[in-house]
């Protein structure tokens, strides 16, 4: 069963059958309610997750405490990759928007992924590098188009 929905995942399109087969033993499946809190700001990164149904907000708290949506995971995406690749604690709240299925790739069983199965590991990176340039790309077109719109309206900054 987790083969299929792995199969779903972009990340693992290019995966082999093999492959899928040896990460299905180190990934497993999690539900979240809505608005259940998936992970919390300043928390140490334990998992990535995989998205297979429902969709996740990212949130930001801001002087006053408020949260503030920062990023929206739609369905067969993934997210909290920064728990494979850094110890730095939580930038962000994760909490599901409404009732979601993921799958989680825990950061000790992908560091025994790196042990037992490198290659497999290796072909993991690609993909959340490209990922993640994808996301600055967007970032960086984003704040132009918000420093335009503010020029245009006269708002110093």
């Amino acid at each position: 069963m987790k083969v299929n929905l792995i199969d779903n995942i972009i990340v693992f399109n290019k995966f082999s059958k093999k492959d899928k087969t040896i990460l299905q033993k180190f990934v497993f499946a999690r539900s979240f309610k809505t608005d259940e809190i998936i992970y919390k700001i300043g928390t140490p990164p334990v998992a990535m997750y995989f998205l297979t149904s429902g969709s996740v907000g990212l949130y930001m708290k801001d002087e006053k405490q408020t949260d503030h949506r920062v990023q929206y995971i739609p369905p067969y995406q993934f997210f909290g990759y920064s728990a494979l690749i850094s110890d730095d604690l939580r930038r962000v709240t994760a909490r599901a928007l409404e009732p979601c299925e993921t799958i989680l790739l825990l950061r000790s069983d992908y560091l025994q992924i790196v042990n037992e199965y490198p290659k497999l590991a290796f072909k993991l990176l690609p993909e959340i590098t490209a990922f993640i340039h994808q996301h600055l790309v967007s970032s960086q077109s984003d704040y132009m188009n918000l420093t335009n719109q503010l020029a245009q309206s006269n708002i110093l900054f």
